[in-house]
């Protein structure tokens, strides 16, 4: 029972950002519309308040509250479109999600009949998911709505970011700083500083071409205004006014010849991903890789091809299935020389595939090692004990007592084909 329980506190980890992106989106929509309800109520007001204060002409009072009425009007047509192309979306979207974990909240044991579709849909998610971060936008729409799991991806969130990035890889921040704009109180409540980098770099760019009356003001409009917000940003000011001297051809300053690199250009977009990452509290990494971190963290020990660590001192005792792992060895007792080959059965040592995300991260704990017979297949343990051939090589009692049976009492090492007396084994103890 215990196997099949659900550690559903654990799944969770892994959910809390996925109503966030409508969330977000939601609250977006509350302050646009709450600003066009505050633009036009103000507007009304003050039309108001001139009728109230011209003399009373019945034609112009009438006028008058027929302009207010057709404002009024258009402001709820307004709002009635907002709430069909923004809101509602958001909503359902949000619901949907909702929906979703409440799934999974309510079952209790692998074996519930909601558990393995569940899982399915999460694994389609992690697919969409993947392919979006990776800028595969046709591959990710085609999966979600061929899996009606389009509530459940955030498709156009993901392609805001990729159309913000490739603007800003064609030296534009024009889309950024509208995005900042938008989001503007979230940054500053985050203490961003992705703002200030943008704004940077156009008047880098107004310097590269010597617009250096257009640089001065644009540093006086902009740039000034971020001196209190850090004692970094500060000295960076500083820093950027000697652009206004040194010009991208002539100088061999370091720290300007690093403010003109093409490379900063990269490293805004990277920023800028970073950024809406975290005010959607998406993590860094597709959900897909931390979730196989975990399962090749289960798989990956010292024998591992792309482990970093030393190899076993004993490359005779086998390693569970999946970790059988070919060893060249000078001593088969010591494993003098030893180096781990791999064994193309194990996911970890598949460096072309999922190997290459098992480098960081750490190898299996086992309190207890657990050792695969290579003849049977079968764990050895106390019930059928490991028995030590003398060339170094372990195989499981009952695989040596049917070939001990089949020929006189003589077992033989397939590995180096050393025929003994099975009475002359000895028996090895796990620890």
């Amino acid at each position: 029972m215990s196997s099949t329980k659900l550690n559903t506190e654990g799944m969770m980890l892994f959910e809390h950002s996925l109503p966030r992106a409508p969330y977000e989106r939601l609250r977006h929509s509350f302050r646009a519309q709450q600003k066009m309800i505050d633009r036009e109520a103000a507007a009304l007001a003050s039309a108001a308040g001139d009728l109230a204060k011209r003399p009373y002409d019945p034609t112009d009072a009438l006028s008058t509250v027929d302009a207010m009425i057709a404002r009024v009007e258009a402001l709820k047509a307004k709002l009635a479109t907002h709430h069909e192309t923004a809101t509602r979306p958001s909503q359902r979207a949000l619901r949907a999600r909702m929906n979703h974990i409440q799934d999974i909240e309510s079952c209790d044991d692998r074996t519930d009949s909601k558990y393995s579709p569940w899982a399915t849909t999460r694994l389609d998610r992690w697919l969409v998911d993947w392919s979006l971060r990776g800028g595969r936008v046709k591959t990710a729409v085609a999966l979600a709505a061929d899996r009606g799991i389009q509530d459940l991806a955030d498709v156009d969130l993901f392609a805001d970011i990729s159309r913000i990035e490739s603007a800003l890889q064609s030296h534009s921040c024009t889309e950024a700083l509208a995005w900042c704009s938008e989001h503007k109180v979230a940054l500053r409540k985050a203490k961003s500083e992705l703002e200030f980098e943008l704004r940077l770099q156009e008047y880098i760019e107004l310097c590269r071409v010597n617009r250096r009356p257009d640089a001065i003001a644009y540093l006086q409009k902009y740039l000034s205004v971020w001196k209190a917000a850090s004692p970094s940003c500060a000295t960076r000011i500083q820093q950027a006014c000697g652009l206004l001297i040194y010009t991208s051809e002539t100088t061999t300053c370091k720290r300007y010849i690093k403010l003109y690199e093409e490379e900063r250009w990269s490293k805004l977009a990277s920023a800028f991903r970073k950024a809406s990452y975290e005010l959607h509290a998406l993590p860094a990494q597709p959900l897909l890789y931390y979730a196989t971190y975990a399962g090749l963290s289960a798989l990956k020990v010292p024998a591992c091809a792309t482990s970093t660590q030393p190899a076993p001192t004993s490359p005779r005792l086998t390693l569970p299935t999946a970790h059988r792992h070919a060893f060249d060895a000078d001593d088969p007792m010591t494993g003098a020389a030893s180096e781990a080959v791999g064994n193309f059965d194990c996911p970890v040592c598949d460096a072309g595939a999922l190997g290459g995300l098992s480098q960081d991260v750490p190898n299996s704990h086992q309190a207890h090692s657990t050792l695969v017979c290579r003849l049977s297949g079968q764990v050895m343990d106390a019930d059928n004990e490991p028995m030590l051939f003398p060339c170094g090589s372990v195989y499981s009692r009952r695989s040596l007592e049917d070939m001990a049976a089949k020929n006189d009492g003589l077992v033989t090492c397939p590995r180096t084909g050393e025929v003994v007396l099975f009475s002359n084994l000895r028996k090895v103890f796990i620890s």
